[in-house]
Order: structure tokens, then sequence, then C-alpha cells
């Protein structure tokens, strides 16, 4: 069995009915609002194991033309009301190239080849990294494949390590 780049995930929700629903209206249907409340319920039922003091809070970025579509990049979303609700600061560290393909409906394999052509470090993310842990933040946790290849390039970047925190995993 292949070791994981990231040490650990925690989700706050299942993704499946109701919440499921309530995630496809936020994301797709335009709808950003509902992922703060979302948080803020999910973090009164489940808690929070909180990242290191020293961590960088960050984000998978989405397909640009896909955030304008949406009005918003739900992840992004999620990482800054996150760390408001921590008093922590966010950092950008990763883009993904306009035009990548959509990984849904994807299994692991072809999600991690398709992730590993779509997205990369931003410039000045190893400077801000210099060892530091990241708490790398998604909105739902499918195969892992996206998160893994995010956490890699983090890795490489000089990330001492690298937690994943999403609203929502598959079951």
């Amino acid at each position: 069995l292949e070791e994981r780049a990231f040490e650990a995930a925690q989700a706050l929700f299942v993704y499946a009915p109701p919440l499921r629903q309530l995630i496809v209206a936020a994301k797709y249907r335009r709808m950003p609002g509902l992922f703060p409340a979302l948080l803020r319920e999910g973090l009164k039922r489940r808690g929070l194991r909180p990242p290191r003091p020293e961590a960088v809070i960050s984000w998978v970025p989405a397909e640009p033309l896909r955030r304008l579509s949406r009005g918003a990049n739900s992840a992004a979303l999620l990482a800054k009301q996150l760390a408001d609700e921590l008093d922590r600061p966010t950092a950008a560290l990763l883009y993904r190239k306009p035009f990548s393909p959509s990984q849904q409906g994807a299994d692991f394999i072809l999600r991690r080849r398709k992730a590993r052509k779509a997205y990369g470090l931003l410039p000045g993310a190893a400077r801000r990294l210099k060892g530091r842990p990241v708490f790398l933040v998604d909105d739902v946790l499918t195969t892992g494949a996206t998160l893994e290849v995010c956490a890699t390039l983090l890795k490489k970047a000089g990330a001492a390590s690298v937690e994943v925190f999403c609203l929502a995993r598959d079951p």
C-alpha cells in the first residue's frame, strides 16, 4: 500500500444526503453563503482538531473559469472562515491551471493523473513554507487523489507536513 503524502485528514460530515444536496447547491448553484453556515454547524457538532500554531492554513484552488461560474472557490471560503474562527491567517500557496479538466466522476488513478497536470505552486510559496506545517482545506474528500498531489507539491516546496481538513468526506 502506497504511503499518503498528507499525515492526517479530518472531515466534519459524511458526504451523503441531505448534506450532499446542500454542498452541491452551495458549489454549483451559486449559493456559496451556505459554506460558512455548514462549517459553523459542523464545528459545533463535531469539533476540530486544530492545526498547530505555526501551521500555514491554505486551500485547494479551483479552476479559474469554474470559480467564476460558481461565484467562489468553496475551499478558499472554508479556509478563510476556519482561519477567522481560529484567529489565524491564510495563505494562497497553490494554483490550478486554466482549462484543466474536472475531477468529477473519475476514480483515484485518473484523478491523480489529471491533478498532476492541473496544479502548481504559486511564486513565493516555498519562501512562505520554510519547514512549516500546512493545514490544507478542501470542500469534499472523495478519493484523496487531488489532496495527495497538492500535499506532494507542498512538501517538495519545503512544507514540514500536510494535514487535510474537509467539510465532508465520501462514505
